[in-house]
């Protein structure tokens, strides 16, 4: 009853003498859900209880920052749950608050709190000591107009979104005024709404939401690209980026998104809160939620302020509520050496629980990632090879130098690098079920949801990346090595054919549901009737419905032509 321990990691470049960025294909990550585990505070002004919970950032200690709108600032532990204290009250003294709108942290762990209507910037210790603060009302340097946002990127620096200003002030930790740009317009580096706010990503890449654009710049203000986050019911809004690369667009629900605008999942905001794996024939209880900002936690956990008074805490996880933290890489940076044919790849590997994981990476030419355009990464050079093993330390940042020339021949080209990583459980996890026996129906086993074909092409790039002896891949075809697949075409673009499904199935040591078993599983304590109704605690999009077993009842079969086809599975004794 293991989650799947494979997370993907993609950076595009094109390598056209120069480097230049283009955007990837869509990061398909169907494994990257999480389901609403718990929720925090309610409406009040007493301790513990928030009025309109806004900005907030997730401290080195453990510790959850809010800025409440009510003048305050919250502090909750995120390994408890508990309520840690609350400072501030209305005023312009130092430690008093005009409408706080958003909070960042420092190295140090510092917290820095951005009043909108103060119009300033209020530094704290992380136990609330006030510090320092810089700012005033105004259009001058260090002065701020109607502002939303602030970020401190991995440079230590402030990043501050003077929306009505419509600019970007960059100051130092001090409140020194370093550089600014920015003004009122539609073209790049323009910003046309007060609505502004501002994240910068672990590559010190700087991000900024002005309504439908979503605009990406060097820290030095230099203009990279635009784009529009797809899937996202409200435009404006804060779009945090967590320590994997991974934007969470706050709308009505939580959209995530690439580092290019790719929607990848929606998380669902309003879900009850029950028992893990729990179910009820009865209507599902929800809780109004509208997601504000998100931090994100080191084992991928996100926590969502909510207009509804609330923080939500979402734990990740695929098909099961597994706690066992999945390992998350992050793409660093990604540059070719000027002039030559060397690509250099920075890395991480991020994991709540394992000091070490299994790294891999390979090419997929155009963005895409059907097998046809798969490059293995064979010739990666200056003794980094080292770096893509069984043993690679986690939350520390790795290296890989690729002979590009070596290894792929196209003197002009794009290709999107895939980081995997693996933390030693299965390809695949699967919760299995057990359904009781029933008349003439055995005991039965199976697992809840079913495997789909973006499943297995997830484990072909990973035995193609790790370079698995029993596989070899040619002209976008995978053929089997070994007896009793030896040169069986296994699979060819995105599809598995019979002799590749009998193959990964003998090494995740099960086999496909026979559809009988399906239609029992279904049917469950009820022969010839198949109940259905809403989980209490769904994981992304999947179950969409269970039965009184908690088994996933979507009616899905078999199609080899489709990308959608899918089986359920038993174990092998």
């Amino acid at each position: 009853m293991s989650a799947k321990n494979m997370w993907y990691g993609a950076h595009a470049l094109a390598l056209v003498l120069a480097l230049t960025h283009a955007p990837p294909a869509r990061a398909e990550m169907a494994q990257d859900h999480w389901y609403l585990a718990d929720h925090w505070s309610s409406k009040g002004s007493t301790e513990g209880k928030m009025t309109t919970p806004q900005g907030l950032a997730l401290g080195t200690n453990g510790w959850l920052y809010i800025a409440d709108d009510l003048n305050r600032v919250h502090v909750w532990d995120t390994k408890t749950g508990l309520f840690v204290a609350r400072w501030g009250s209305a005023g312009s003294a130092n430690g008093q608050f005009n409408h706080p709108v958003d909070c960042a942290i420092d190295a140090d762990g510092n917290v820095y709190v951005l009043e909108q209507r103060g119009h300033r910037v209020q530094v704290f210790s992380p136990t609330g000591q006030y510090l320092r603060k810089w700012g005033a009302s105004g259009s001058a340097d260090g002065q701020f107009g109607v502002a939303w946002s602030l970020d401190i990127g991995p440079d230590n620096l402030v990043y501050v979104a003077d929306g009505s200003n419509h600019r970007i002030q960059v100051f130092d930790t001090q409140g020194n005024f370093i550089r600014k740009w920015g003004e009122e317009g539609t073209l790049p580096g323009q910003f046309d709404i007060i609505l502004l706010y501002v994240d910068a990503a672990p590559d010190g890449l700087v991000y900024v939401n002005a309504s439908l654009r979503n605009q990406v710049f060097r820290p030095d203000g230099t203009f990279v690209r635009e784009f529009s986050i797809q899937d996202a019911l409200s435009p404006s809004g804060s779009i945090p980026i967590g320590d994997d690369g991974l934007i969470f667009k706050c709308a009505s629900d939580i959209v995530v998104c690439d580092l290019f605008g790719n929607a990848l999942t929606t998380i669902t905001a309003g879900k009850g809160l029950l028992e893990p794996d729990s179910f009820d024939p009865s209507p599902v209880p929800t809780i109004r939620t509208s997601p504000v900002d998100v931090a994100q936690g080191p084992d991928g956990t996100l926590y969502a302020s909510s207009v509804e008074y609330q923080i939500l805490v979402y734990r990740r996880g695929y098909r099961t509520m597994d706690t066992n933290a999945v390992p998350r890489p992050a793409i660093l940076r990604a540059e070719q050496r000027s002039g030559t044919g060397l690509v250099d790849l920075d890395f991480m590997v991020h994991d709540g629980d394992s000091p070490t994981a299994h790294a891999a990476v390979l090419g997929l030419v155009d963005g895409a990632d059907d097998l046809a355009h798969i490059l293995p990464l064979s010739s990666l050079a200056e003794g980094t090879a080292s770096n893509v093993n069984a043993l690679v330390p986690t939350g520390t940042p790795l290296h890989l130098t690729w002979n590009a020339a070596a290894d792929w021949d196209a003197e002009i080209g794009q290709i999107a690098f895939r980081v995997l990583a693996n933390d030693g459980r299965n390809l695949l996890g699967f919760h299995f079920l057990t359904i009781p026996a029933n008349g003439s129906n055995a005991l039965l086993t199976i697992s809840q949801s079913p495997v789909t074909a973006k499943d297995l092409l997830d484990c072909w790039h990973w035995l193609v990346a790790t370079g698995d002896p029993e596989i070899s891949l040619a002209s976008g075809v995978v053929y089997g090595v070994k007896a009793p697949y030896a040169n069986a075409a296994l699979a060819s673009g995105r599809q598995t054919t019979e002799s590749g499904l009998a193959f990964l199935f003998d090494r995740l040591h099960v086999r496909a549901a026979t559809p009988a078993e399906v239609a029992q599983a279904r049917e469950g304590s009820t022969p010839g009737v198949v109940h259905q109704w809403a989980p209490i605690n769904q994981i992304g999009n999947l179950p969409q419905s269970v039965n009184t077993y908690a088994f996933d009842t979507a009616d899905l079969r078999p199609a080899p032509d489709l990308d959608d086809y899918a089986w359920w599975v038993v174990p092998l004794p």
